[in-house]
């Protein structure tokens, strides 16, 4: 703290109290401000004889003008902080600073991270082997491992306790096994493609290919209501658009019974849709359009050939 002034600097006539209670405490103004709040000390009381009572007022007055002035300049020159506490200091509250709107944070390209859940050689339960992404967004990631672990717990519940009679450390005859793809349109969203297969006793596996679509401005999962604004034309644009691509793989350009059924524009026929660049990837489960033979099949729809449905740009980045 800087000393006291010296005697001669220490008032100014007509000042009823001191500038210097207004700092904060433990503050010390800088040299001129000191100077000026010594010079605001002498208390009204020591006019010199002979002042009238109107001529005390009058530098009562003046006094306080003068304290006020010197305030509204610590406000113009003091860092913010001491600002505030001045402000604080007359009665009133501290200004706030407008608070910067929240950002969504958007993971790096590649950044995945491989999560599994894996159960093994347990009496009377299937083995369990399934794995899925996370990508360092909270919502997401909860979303996800959510669904999977729904998705154990419902095979567990079906296919546990089938008396199989095997020992500790015996791997059953029944089993899931999950594997996943990522697709990113852009940094924005991810589509997540699961596949699935289910091994129950038959003579081959059962096989299911689930899509899961999020945003990362929202942190939300994805529906058709959420990709199109007109769901419907959606709907028509990818049946026709999928029956002539499977029609020309599949049927030699003739479209047979499965694939008109399996593209019919009903949203359960669509509900496997990936966003990847440049338009959507649809996922066919197996016996949808075609033979067990013919595997899963996959049909790409550029983002053009959709405008009519007017899709979400900003999923891709427009």
């Amino acid at each position: 703290m800087r000393g006291a002034l010296p005697a001669k600097e220490a008032s100014l006539p007509g000042c009823a109290f001191g500038v210097a209670s207004l700092m904060p405490t433990g503050v010390a103004p800088s040299r001129g401000a000191s100077r000026t709040a010594a010079a605001a000390s002498l208390p009204a009381g020591d006019l010199p004889a002979g002042g009238s009572d109107a001529a005390r007022r009058r530098s009562g007055v003046m006094g306080v003008l003068a304290v006020l002035a010197f305030a509204l300049a610590l406000v113009l020159l003091q860092p913010r902080e001491a600002s505030s506490v001045l402000f604080v200091g007359f009665g009133g509250s501290k200004p706030s600073e407008a608070a910067e709107p929240a950002r969504p944070v958007i993971p790096a390209p590649g950044a995945v991270e491989k999560r599994s859940i894996e159960r093994f050689g347990r009496p009377d339960m299937p083995d369990i082997m399934a794995s899925y992404p996370a990508f360092g967004i909270a919502a997401v990631d909860r979303d996800i491992e959510d669904w999977m672990r729904h998705i154990v717990a419902r095979f567990e519940e079906d296919f546990g306790g089938r008396g199989e009679g095997l020992a500790a450390g015996q791997l059953s005859s029944y089993g899931l096994t999950g594997t996943y793809e990522v697709e990113s349109p852009s940094r924005s969203a991810v589509s997540v493609t699961f596949e699935l297969w289910l091994y129950t006793g038959q003579n081959r596996p059962g096989q299911d290919v689930i899509t899961l679509n999020y945003s990362f401005l929202t942190g939300q999962r994805l529906g058709l209501y959420d990709i199109f604004e007109d769901v419907k034309e959606a709907l028509a644009i990818m049946s026709g658009y999928s029956r002539k691509v499977l029609a020309a793989r599949l049927g030699g350009g003739h479209a047979d019974g499965a694939i008109l059924d399996g593209t019919a524009p009903d949203a359960d026929n669509f509900a496997n849709l990936a966003l990847v660049p440049g338009g959507v990837r649809v996922h066919f489960q197996p016996y949808q359009v075609a033979r067990w033979e013919a595997g899963c099949q996959t049909v790409d729809i550029p983002l053009d050939t959709l405008a009519p449905a007017r899709p979400l740009l900003a999923l891709w980045g427009r």
